[in-house]
């Protein structure tokens, strides 16, 4: 029961971003351009990829719960940084840490969940998936608040959650023993299946276009385009985290190509102005975003595949992505504004879809 609990407490204290929805507009106020914010932001994605390709294999033998305190110790570091700093060098380096971070403990929850409980995995994983997206819900509710007061209480709000995290982790979840530590030092040489290369696209494309946009640029429009105050904005985010909450307890058992389906309309929707059409298109978004990676994670499961290692490959694939969205669409953003940004995701979705069609194709082949 008390590992339980500690990786209940992991997942909800681990997603209180207070800061994230407003990371972008803090940038703005600094001053920077919308490409010198995406810049900024894609330097996250290059602290996943670094640290996922670089270090991570070499403290694979760590058990999971050290690496996700040790994952949680290089996020206080970066926030701290981020805090304390308008120089720019010291952001970049700030977001480097947050980026490593990331990668450090991703997956890890995951293993702890298959080392502990085993047969009820799948379902502890869904359930407390949807906590994740709760989190989210109220954090950038209380963030919302707080940014008002002052830009910089939300992230002094996610160091203190991180700390309280940190310290409940160390407490609450017995040490485990890392499975698979051989086969992760060779996840370069691994080789994928149709199968697994069609859900590692999956995973890489529609998590990379839904939180490249969530992340990246809708708080931006938002803000400086639309002029939405606070309190809208903050409702607007909430649609879409209630329907991630709702889309990973609910969906997750729904064919492969629904988040796709429901991805392209809420694409479409984003195209218009209209505050009513942006809310539904957040409610598809939420969908579509909170039923990716649980799927994701419970058909390569059922498949017997290496999970903590295609999913360590998908990370690798999905930070490469997100830095390419990032500084493309700051680009397109700069350029064509919003719409850019649309339509590049919409040609991303398409790549996809066609991607899809021959690893599918491959896979009759493969059987």
């Amino acid at each position: 029961m008390k590992n339980k609990l500690g990786i209940i407490f992991y997942r909800i204290l681990s997603r209180a971003y207070f800061y994230l929805p407003f990371l972008l507009i803090i940038l703005y106020s600094k001053g920077y351009s919308i490409i010198g914010i995406e810049l900024l932001m894609s330097c996250y994605g290059i602290g996943t990829f670094v640290s996922s390709t670089f270090i991570k294999r070499y403290i694979s033998n760590i058990p999971s719960k050290r690496l996700l305190i040790l994952s949680e110790v290089v996020k206080l570091i970066g926030l701290g940084i981020l805090s304390l700093s308008d120089s720019t060098i010291l952001i970049v380096i700030a977001q480097l840490c947050l980026g490593a971070s990331y990668s450090i403990g991703a997956g890890e929850d995951t293993n702890l969940i298959q080392y502990f409980l085993d047969s009820e995995a799948t379902d502890f994983q869904n359930r407390t998936n949807g906590y994740m997206f709760i989190s989210l819900l109220f954090s950038g509710i209380i963030g919302g608040t707080l940014y008002k007061l002052n830009p910089n209480y939300p992230i002094y709000a996610t160091i203190i959650a991180t700390i309280i995290n940190t310290i409940l982790l160390s407490l609450l979840v017995p040490l485990d023993y890392k499975k698979e530590q051989r086969e992760f030092r060779n996840t370069t040489k691994y080789h994928l299946t149709n199968f697994e290369k069609y859900w590692v696209g999956h995973y890489v494309f529609l998590r990379g276009i839904i939180l490249g946009l969530f992340t990246g640029f809708l708080p931006f429009y938002f803000f400086t385009d639309l002029h939405i105050s606070t309190q809208y904005f903050v409702l607007i985010l909430a649609s879409y985290t209630l329907m991630g909450n709702i889309s990973s307890k609910f969906f997750v058992n729904k064919n492969r190509y629904f988040s796709s389906v429901l991805l392209f309309p809420s694409l479409l929707l984003f195209l218009t102005n209209n505050i009513i059409c942006i809310c539904l298109g957040m409610v598809l978004l939420g969908l579509s975003s909170g039923i990716t990676r649980p799927q994701t994670i419970k058909m390569l499961k059922e498949s017997n595949s290496k999970l903590s290692i295609v999913l360590k490959i998908a990370e690798v694939y999905y930070a490469c992505f997100n830095i390419i969205f990032l500084m493309l669409g700051g680009l397109l953003y700069l350029n064509f504004n919003f719409e850019g940004v649309i339509c590049m995701s919409l040609i991303a979705l398409a790549i996809y879809c066609i991607f899809s069609f021959i690893i599918l194709k491959g896979e009759k082949n493969e059987n």
